[in-house]
């Protein structure tokens, strides 16, 4: 037997990209495909009998008809190789608005085989292609403002948005949920998943934590053990690790890199096997654009142009995701177009200046042509008050909305 665990595809991620001419598309949306395409080769090369999305799908609620048509003609090649696909929602496919339908739903509603869709908890049972029997055990994400609702429903009376009381519904729910689950037990399976788009106290951020704002409901490692699972496979958190405990519980981490806080991680999915009464698991790496990040200080330099050439042709540039950091003085002189011609090779790149002045950095006038509106933004946030986190947050939500108006823009 041979589950594939993968989890937060954020597929329509744009950032750091731009359109293709040919297709009309984004390249950095090609970029996420083309990882998903490597884990759609795999599962079909190994036989693999399900592959278990453990939530994220979409980078939104609202993917283009496009993008649905180039996810579905993913899902065609598995079901058509009877690779069962498990799908459950995180909080970034997952609507806000009770009642609205989330984009994986469509997929169940239309009752496709070996396509199976859970917004809410529930368990299924499957078989292997050698006659193993396994169950999965679904918990995708519940949103806060779901928990209101249902309390609201219950109470018959308006809730307010108290943290406290919003994490004690939270706790109960999810609690009630794992009882649910072990009291169910495998019921003759060889093999228990449980698969969850949530936050374990313990985990190692990556960069999901921009997206949230506040503090984050989470559960304890302790909650996750039960005589049901044999596995627990998580998603939401995109750093890939195990989580402590006696059943293994693993995050497989996002497909792609999101932003610069992930240029150093390895990405992929998890190959878990079944065999002689065994299980295992071992994390397959995938091939993803690189990303490198430079910081060059032209403060001493008589030559800041040439001494920036030199860390460029020193670093790994060509198809990669570049973003060049200059430290400088105000009578720093560095000409931008020699720069941008020598990083003329990379998939995408940004200049950012930190400007040394005794006092808080100010934007830095170029030499070259109008700013681009990332570059804008990012030279902006360098210029005002702010803490690094609060900065790392308004940047990647600015970000966000940049790509959004450009595409909107695109479309007019």
């Amino acid at each position: 037997m041979r589950i594939i665990h993968t989890s937060d595809f954020h597929l329509g991620t744009t950032t750091y990209g731009i359109e293709d001419p040919a297709t009309g598309i984004n390249r950095r949306v090609h970029d996420f495909f083309q990882v998903f395409d490597q884990i759609v080769g795999y599962a079909i090369e190994k036989k693999a009998d399900a592959l278990i999305l453990c939530g994220d799908t979409f980078k939104d609620i609202s993917p283009s008809s496009t993008l649905l048509k180039m996810f579905a003609s993913r899902l065609h090649k598995l079901t058509s190789e009877e690779i069962e696909v498990v799908m459950l929602l995180g909080n970034h496919d997952s609507p806000k608005t009770v009642g609205r339908a989330a984009p994986p739903e469509v997929f169940d509603e239309l009752k496709l085989k070996g396509i199976h869709v859970f917004a809410k908890p529930d368990f299924i049972d499957l078989k292997s292609r050698d006659g193993v029997k396994f169950r999965i055990f679904a918990l995708p994400y519940r949103h806060p403002i779901h928990i209101a609702a249902k309390l609201e429903k219950a109470g018959a009376a308006k809730v307010e948005l108290d943290r406290n009381a919003l994490l004690a519904a939270f706790q109960v729910e999810i609690k009630r949920n794992f009882e649910i689950f072990t009291k169910a037990g495998k019921k003759g399976a060889k093999i228990g998943i449980l698969a969850a788009h949530l936050f374990v106290e313990g985990a190692r951020r990556g960069a999901e934590r921009i997206y949230i704002v506040g503090e984050e409901f989470a559960v304890p490692p302790s909650m996750l053990q039960s005589d049901a699972f044999d596995y627990v496979a998580l998603g939401h958190v995109h750093s890939h690790q195990v989580v402590s405990g006696k059943v293994p519980t693993v995050y497989a981490g996002s497909l792609e890199r999101i932003d610069f806080s992930e240029a150093d991680e390895q990405k992929g999915f998890v190959d878990i096997t079944y065999e002689d009464g065994q299980l295992a698991w071992k994390f397959i790496p995938v091939d993803i654009r690189p990303m490198v990040k430079l910081e060059v200080d032209c403060t001493q330099s008589k030559d800041a142009t040439k001494l920036v050439d030199s860390k460029i042709e020193k670093a790994k540039v060509k198809d990669a995701i570049v973003r060049l950091v200059l430290k400088v003085k105000p009578e720093t002189h560095i000409d931008l177009d020699e720069i941008h011609d020598q990083l003329s090779s990379a998939f995408w790149h940004e200049i950012i200046f930190d400007r040394i002045t005794g006092a808080q950095p100010i934007p830095t006038t170029v030499a070259w042509g109008s700013l681009n509106p990332h570059e804008a933004l990012a030279r902006y946030l360098k210029a005002v008050k702010l803490s690094d986190e609060d900065r790392e947050l308004v940047g990647k939500l600015g970000d966000e909305i940049v790509d959004e108006a450009l595409s909107e823009a695109e479309k007019a």
